[in-house]
């Protein structure tokens, strides 16, 4: 077993289950084919709720992985991309590479915020994958802001009017959110993700840079989403943010989009890293060169 196996089964402490279910799914081992691991999600934002036999455990704890796949599954007419793992309470999502620097272009909160979490909720991070880590300020640009403002309003909507089919309603821990959601006439979680979002964009708005530790604010967070608030208070707390937005905006300074020249070296690094050190004999031609 490499030191990267043994830091998902140990470390991590991930279900055996989840391993076997990818292997399913995508045909490849992930413990020894992951160049990037580590928590997301409130586990990464300081608001996590421990499970627990308590009402107030609603929280599943949310990993990232980002994989570097034989060449088979990179090149050819269906290259793979990636697959959610649930085994509850772990909700692992896994990213090729490829798919990770897409979504980085795209300015996608998925693959952007990851490279914010602190050196304690990382578990695994291959050396040259320590690139993106050190350019993660070339990443932030207008194009995620924008997609933080469509995850905002979709927040508002839910919390406002919840839907007890909603996907994030199922299963075990989806129950206890909806009994909560009940009594409180408010999704209280979808509350507190969307005050956290509002935050995260005035601050970046304001410092073209953003705390996803929340460090000052984690406390309150975690009393909006227990429900300790009523939706009006909780309303205006959401319209101090929006006006903290508006006026940070005539004078914000971003760029469009993040350069597609930067995600690609650093692409290509780790993807040829990763395929000498796994002596893959039979892959292709890769255009970086040392």
């Amino acid at each position: 077993m490499t030191r990267r196996s043994e830091t998902l089964v140990k470390q991590v402490g991930l279900d055996p289950k989840v391993f076997g279910f990818f292997q399913d799914e995508a045909g490849f081992d992930l413990k020894d084919r992951a160049v990037f691991v580590c928590y997301v999600g409130s586990q990464a934002q300081g608001t996590h709720f421990v499970l627990d036999d308590t009402s107030l455990g609603i929280d599943d704890t949310d990993v990232l992985c980002v994989v570097v796949p034989p060449p088979a599954h990179v090149y050819g007419l269906h290259p793979w991309e990636g697959a959610v793992v649930r085994a509850d309470p772990w909700d692992v999502k896994v990213l090729s590479i490829s798919a990770f620097a897409q979504r980085l272009l795209a300015g996608d909160p998925v693959a952007i915020e990851p490279l914010w979490t602190r050196e304690s909720e990382q578990f695994a991070v291959s050396d040259e994958f320590k690139g993106f880590l050190r350019a993660r300020s070339n990443f932030l640009s207008r194009r995620y802001l924008d997609a933080l403002s469509r995850e905002a309003n979709a927040l508002e909507s839910d919390m406002i009017e919840p839907v007890p089919t909603a996907a994030h309603y199922q299963g075990f821990l989806g129950e206890r959110q909806w009994a909560l959601a009940k009594r409180n006439q408010y999704d209280t979680r979808c509350a507190a993700h969307l005050l956290r979002r509002l935050k995260m964009m005035a601050e970046l708005a304001e410092q073209s840079q953003f705390d996803l530790w929340r460090a000052e604010d984690g406390e309150l967070l975690k009393a909006v989403k227990r429900g300790y608030f009523k939706l009006p208070e909780v309303q205006t707390m959401v319209e101090r943010q929006y006006d903290r937005l508006a006026d940070a905006w005539p004078t914000m300074i971003l760029p469009n989009e993040a350069e597609s020249e930067v995600v690609n070296d650093l692409l290509l690094r780790v993807l040829h890293s990763e395929w000498q050190r796994h002596s893959d004999h039979d892959q292709p031609h890769t255009p970086y060169k040392e």
